[in-house]
């Protein structure tokens, strides 16, 4: 889901960064189409992977602190597009673009959850950290 979701950004970024005035409404929508659900795909991942292994009593704490940065990042990044655009729409998106498909790698090696066995038995982690089953 988050290779998916950078995937998405990216493209959504490249998109936009063909629209020129006069462009036609279809590619605008279609470019900012793929910029929500790149971001739908990422900010619910972002949120399993932070949250997932956090102590119940923790989770709060954990859940406003991954929402902060989940907050912060997107402010950044409007804030840098705003100052990029007007000096050169072109070279800004294409800036974008790359630092958003920089993220495709880290996405790529994100530990997958751990299946549920088909016995019918669950999964539960054991003191090492691995996935044993439990009938």
């Amino acid at each position: 889901t988050a290779l998916t979701g950078t995937l998405l950004l990216t493209a959504g970024v490249l998109v936009l960064s063909a629209v020129r005035p006069g462009s036609p409404t279809a590619v605008i929508g279609g470019g900012f189409l793929l910029l929500g659900a790149g971001f739908g795909a990422m900010m619910v991942t972002a949120t399993a992977v932070v949250v997932r292994d956090a102590p119940p009593e923790a989770a709060g704490v954990v859940g406003g602190l991954q929402q902060t940065a989940m907050n912060i990042g997107p402010t950044l990044g409007v804030a840098a597009a705003a100052t990029l655009l007007p000096l050169a729409a072109g070279p800004a998106f294409w800036l974008l673009a790359g630092v958003s498909a920089l993220g495709a790698p880290l996405a790529g090696r994100m530990p997958r959850p751990a299946r549920a066995p088909r016995d019918g038995s669950r999964s539960v982690r054991n003191d090492e950290g691995k996935d044993d089953c439990e009938p």
